[in-house]
Parts: structure tokens; sequence; C-alpha cells
């Protein structure tokens, strides 16, 4: 295993060295570490391991979040909406960028979108009785709204 040595503020830190068609090929959190395979080439992570909660740093996922916020108040909706679910698939756990999708997708109409995003917090936020109840409500809401999709007119002669 190579390693390069970084020298900051007086320590030593050490980083595994990934090459670039591996760092492109696979998500961060499917990607197995040398240490975790045994010379089989069978894993030695249990079977309930979360591989999200090992590669994903929860700092790096404020800052997508708050990234996100400074780019919807510039205008920039798509790139905020980008960068919501960035935070979104990282299990992010604070109810900040479930709100703000769910209230730009229901902005758009794009109700499955909401339904998505709702179930992604419903299993993913840590918070109160309330507002878990409040996010039941809006897929049910969403639900209806793709259920009441009008009729398209016939076509004349």
């Amino acid at each position: 295993m190579k390693s390069k040595h970084r020298k900051a503020a007086g320590r030593v830190r050490t980083q595994r060295y990934v090459p670039d068609r591996e760092r492109r090929e696979a998500p961060a959190f499917r990607r197995q570490r040398p240490q975790d395979v045994c010379w089989t080439g069978h894993s030695l992570r249990p079977l309930w391991f979360d591989w999200r909660v090992d590669a994903v740093d929860p700092v790096e996922l404020v800052q997508h979040y708050l990234r996100g916020q400074n780019l919807e108040q510039l205008g920039r909706v798509e790139e905020a909406i980008e960068t919501y679910e960035l935070a979104v698939a990282g299990g992010f756990d604070s109810p900040g960028p479930y709100d703000r999708l769910i209230a730009l997708y229901g902005d758009q109409a794009l109700h499955s979108e909401v339904i998505r995003v709702v179930d992604a917090a419903l299993s993913s936020v840590h918070t109160y009785e309330d507002k878990l109840a409040w996010y039941q409500k809006v897929k049910d809401e969403a639900l209806r709204a793709i259920g009441n999709v009008p009729k398209a007119a016939p076509k004349r002669a």
C-alpha cells in the first residue's frame, strides 16, 4: 500500500494512495480498502455494516448543505438542488437539505421527487415527532397531487 505523506502544522498525516481510475469508477461508499479484504478476496466487513458511515464525512455533508443555501440565495436553484442532493445522498441527519428540496421540488410541481425526498428524510433525519408527522403530511399531499393530474384535452379533428 503506497502512502502520501503530508506535513501540516507540525504533524505528518498519512493518506492512502488511490489510483485515479479507482477514484472515478466507484463511489466512495462502495470502495473497499485493502485491509478490509482477506487474501482470498472475501470481504472482512460484517453484513450489517453501513458503507455510508465509513466514507462520508459529516463535515462535508454540512458543507454541501451550506453551499446549497448560498447558491439558492444567489438564484442558482438548479445548482443548489444538485448540492442538496449530495447531502441527502450522504444520509445527512438534519432536516435542512430535505426541507429545502421539498420546497424547491414542490414549487416545480415535481411530486414524485418530493415523495422520494420525504422517504429519504423519514429514514435518515433524527428529529421530533411533529416534524416526522409533517413529512408524512407532505408525502400524502404529493400523492394526492399526483392522482389529481388533469386529463389531456382530446385532439381536434
